[in-house]
């Protein structure tokens, strides 16, 4: 049930951001994704939905009401679609955020880059740094930056909830010296 819920918040989240004009732009200067999980998103070539589920926020009758929606879903998906992509709509925040907000939790190793506070919707950006063939420019990083604090500042603003993005890039083959 997690990983259906996780896949459906990640898909209502990126289109709710509308992140897919920031892939748009991303695309465009010829960033290669780095390749994902399935299992991660189906919704992006770059973005994932990092945060775990907070069942916990849910009331028992709501999450007596959500097991319903995911159960009549996987057998009868076209009867309870609009239920349970309502429900989590509906929810999405309090599903994805932490009753205790204080704190940092860390999605790698641990250290700041891979960290963001609790307090936050938290997708991974998944792209190529490093590529013998095609090697990323300073423009065209610079513009990657540009997009992703565009995305934890504007549209944090706007949707009136911290975004974090955190870079997850493909690390070289091998050493590279540099003069």
């Amino acid at each position: 049930m997690s990983d259906l819920l996780k896949k459906i918040l990640n898909e209502i989240v990126y289109k709710d951001l509308n992140l897919n004009k920031i892939e748009a732009k991303i695309k465009e200067i010829n960033v290669l994704p780095k390749e994902m999980d399935e299992s991660f998103s189906s919704v992006s070539s770059y973005f994932v939905l990092l945060n775990d589920i907070h069942f916990e926020n849910l009331n028992l009758e709501e999450k007596q009401l959500l097991e319903e929606y995911c159960n009549g879903y996987l057998t009868h998906p076209d009867d309870y679609r609009k239920k349970l992509y309502s429900f989590l709509e509906e929810n999405k925040y309090r599903l994805l955020i932490p009753k205790d907000k204080s704190g940092v939790s860390f999605y790698g190793v641990p250290a700041s880059n891979y960290s963001a506070t609790n307090d936050s919707i938290v997708f991974g950006f998944h792209f190529i740094e490093f590529d013998d063939e095609f090697p990323l420019t300073d423009e065209q990083y610079e513009i990657i930056c540009d997009q992703l604090n565009y995305i934890e500042e504007e549209l944090s603003k706007r949707n009136n909830v911290n975004i974090a993005v955190i870079e997850y890039n493909e690390m070289p083959l091998q050493v590279r010296t540099v003069l």
